[in-house]
C-alpha cells in the first residue's frame, strides 16, 4: 500500500529532510538558469517532473524507490516557486502589478492552505486516489503553462 504510518513514517521523515538538502543545488541552478532558459520553459519541466514523480510513487512499490522519487519531489517542488514568482508577475502589467502580485500571494497561500487540508482528508479516505488527482493537478499547472507567454528578454513596462 502507498499509506504511511508507524515505522514507515520515520522514512517518509527521512525523505523529507534529504529532500530539503537537495534542494540547495536545486534552488542554484534555478537561479543560474532563470535568465538563461527563461521562467516558462524552466517551470514546465519543473512542475511536470514533481507530478510524475508523485504518479510514479502510485507504480513503484518499493520503499527505496518510493524514497528517491519523495526526494526528487521535495527538492524541485520548493524551488518551482522561483519561476513562478518571477513569471507571474511579470504578466501583468506595471501599473497594477504590485495589487495582482499580493491577491496571487493571497490566492496561493489560501491554496496551500485549502491543499494540505484536502490531500489530508482524501488521503485517510484512499491515498491512491489522493496521489493521482495531486499528480494530475501538477500535469494540468504545467499543460497551463505552455499557453502563457514567456516575459524572459521582453520590455515588462
Amino acid at each position: 500500500s502507498a499509506c504511511q504510518n508507524g515505522e514507515r513514517l520515520k522514512t517518509v521523515i527521512i525523505d523529507i529532510l534529504i529532500g530539503n538538502l537537495l534542494s540547495l543545488p536545486v534552488a542554484i541552478g534555478c537561479l543560474l538558469l532563470i535568465n538563461r532558459v527563461g521562467r516558462k520553459w524552466l517551470y514546465f519541466p519543473m512542475i511536470t517532473i514533481c507530478a510524475l514523480s508523485i504518479l510514479l510513487m502510485v507504480v513503484i512499490d518499493n520503499v527505496y524507490g518510493a524514497l528517491i522519487l519523495g526526494c526528487v519531489f521535495t527538492s524541485i517542488s520548493n524551488n518551482a516557486w522561483i519561476p513562478y514568482k518571477t513569471w507571474s508577475a511579470e504578466l501583468f502589467p506595471t501599473k497594477v502589478r504590485s495589487t495582482s502580485t499580493g491577491i496571487l500571494n493571497i490566492v496561493g497561500h489560501t491554496g496551500s492552505i485549502l491543499g494540505m487540508t484536502t490531500f489530508a482528508v482524501l488521503f485517510n479516505k484512499n491515498c491512491t486516489a489522493t496521489l493521482i488527482i495531486f499528480s494530475l493537478l501538477g500535469f494540468l499547472s504545467g499543460f497551463t503553462a505552455l499557453f502563457l507567454p514567456d516575459t524572459t528578454n521582453f520590455d515588462i513596462n
